[in-house]
């Protein structure tokens, strides 16, 4: 085994030194020779990761302005807008020239007779409940204020009652009226200037109750100078006093 390693020994120093004298035999260099020809190309490598992306450049100088483009459609119309404010009245214009003169009219058909300053009342309602008596069974009354009524009429005027049941409004007469043992009349005063007009019930037998339905009333006030020209016509007539005055129902 120790001569093995002997050997082995021996070798190795044996190569050293003849490496030692071949390099201590080597010559000077000789010139390059020349180049030889291009090998081929090799194939295309991956493609490399994206570097970095560099600063941003500063801007360029602007450029000229382009030729103007052709006209657009027309848009759609637009709604209307808030009225302005109404302007100043304009200066007054002066007056025009006189025209001449139209030919006399037609004489025109003759008027109905006149009524004028005649006041009629609207038909007013007296209810049952309404009529009151002074401790008298046998007398009520009923009264409804009316500014028409003033001293004048009551010394010179003329005032006219009427009367008709609510069941019957086309049947209407005139007071006072008298039926079946009752008075029913009417009459107006002037009192610390206040005008009324009154009616009243008599009975010829005393009554606990005036009257048990209702009833309506209106009257008509003729001042002593109406004025307008008026025909003759029957007061009590109720029918015909309304056709005058053209009173409504």
């Amino acid at each position: 085994m120790n001569d093995e390693r002997l050997a082995a020994s021996l070798r190795k120093l044996m190569i050293i030194a003849i490496l030692t004298a071949w390099a201590a035999c080597k010559g000077p260099q000789g010139d390059v020779g020349p180049q030889g020809t291009v090998g081929p190309a090799g194939t295309t490598g991956a493609q490399g990761s994206q570097g970095a992306a560099g600063p941003t450049g500063t801007n360029g100088a602007q450029g000229s302005q382009g030729a103007t483009g052709p006209a657009g459609a027309s848009g759609a119309q637009g709604s209307q807008g808030v009225p302005g404010p109404t302007g100043a009245t304009g200066a007054q214009g002066s007056p025009g020239a006189a025209g001449t003169a139209g030919a006399t009219g037609a004489q025109g058909t003759q008027g109905v007779p006149g009524s004028a300053n005649i006041f009629s009342s609207a038909w007013i309602t007296a209810k049952a409940a309404d009529w009151r008596s002074d401790n008298d069974p046998q007398y009520f009354y009923v009264a409804f204020g009316e500014q028409k009524i003033t001293q004048a009429i009551l010394d010179k005027g003329l005032v006219m009652a009427y009367y008709r049941d609510p069941g019957r409004k086309n049947v209407v007469l005139s007071l006072p009226s008298a039926a079946d043992g009752v008075n029913l009349g009417f009459f107006f005063q002037f009192f610390q200037n206040k005008g009324t007009v009154n009616f009243d019930l008599s009975y010829a037998k005393p009554r606990l109750t005036p009257i048990d339905f209702d009833l309506e009333f209106r009257w008509i006030i003729v001042p002593p100078n109406p004025g307008g020209r008026r025909a003759a016509v029957d007061w009590k007539n109720y029918e015909e006093v309304r056709r005058m005055l053209n009173l409504v129902d």
